[in-house]
């Protein structure tokens, strides 16, 4: 889990510019959103069991963190340019 979140924050500092910014963002808030439900939803499929919803938290568990990373860079970013 700590190496995925690593390198989520890589991720986010290094490969996501400001133009892809806003767009990253949007995507990992849905996907988060998403996830919380498919992960109910893939609990009760016995053919998906365990594996669904350990899946959908790893990728969480990577993107969250550089999603932090790129809202952070675009609050400085706003605040900047005030």
């Amino acid at each position: 889990v700590l190496i995925l979140a690593i390198l989520g924050l890589i991720v986010g500092v290094l490969n996501i510019s400001e133009r892809e910014a806003m767009t990253f963002m949007v995507a990992t808030l849905v996907f988060m959103i998403a996830s919380s439900s498919l992960n109910v939803i893939l609990t009760a499929v016995p053919v998906f069991g365990v594996l669904g919803p350990a899946i959908l938290r790893n990728i969480v568990v990577f993107v969250a963190p550089g999603a932090a990373v790129v809202a952070i860079k675009a609050l400085y970013d706003v605040t900047k340019a005030a």
